[in-house]
């Protein structure tokens, strides 16, 4: 569920969105032997440990304090649209498909840790498992972009009290 569908006051669904299909009420049982899935250990390794988040706040620690060699690499998913309305300064926009094409991974330091962002946090997380299921140091930032800066963002999808509003870039960054 997407941070913003939490905050108080917000309702994101109404009866009106739903088909009616039937739901059913009997437990499944799981079952059967199956071959475990390849990656099952990097799968493990990543999900004990918990979820690779950063919040805003330490994000905008990391990144002032005075020291570049420590800074993340920084990826916004956003569509480019938004990307040019403002992102988080240093970060490249680069959109989900391209993601992982072969050339752009090769283009993401594997020594460093890599900060993903889009909306929410929700399309995010989901990249930053496959990053770090593939050996990357990637984190998510909480709540997405809206916890970075409310400037330029939709209203009313968001809680403005929980972003920092830290200063927004709109200068366009390229791969290296």
């Amino acid at each position: 569920m997407p941070s913003w569908a939490i905050a108080e006051g917000v309702s994101r669904w109404n009866d009106g969105m739903s088909m009616g299909y039937p739901a059913d009420t009997e437990p499944v049982e799981m079952g059967g032997e199956n071959e475990l899935p390849t990656p099952l250990g990097s799968a493990y390794e990543y999900f004990g440990e918990g979820f690779q988040l950063i919040t805003a706040e330490a994000l905008y620690e990391n990144l002032n304090d005075g020291d570049d060699s420590n800074d993340p690499y920084m990826i916004d998913i956003r569509g480019a649209d938004a990307y040019e309305v403002g992102h988080i300064p240093g970060a490249v926009s680069v959109g989900g498909g391209a993601l992982f094409d072969a050339e752009t991974l090769d283009d993401l330091p594997t020594n460093g840790q890599v900060v993903v962002y889009c909306y929410s946090g929700q399309t995010a997380g989901q990249v930053v498992s496959v990053l770090n299921m593939l050996g990357y140091d990637a984190y998510s930032l909480k709540f997405g972009y809206p916890s970075w800066t409310t400037e330029n963002v939709a209203k009313g999808i968001w809680n403005d009290g929980m972003s920092m509003s830290y200063p927004m870039d709109t200068e366009v960054h390229e791969l290296p």
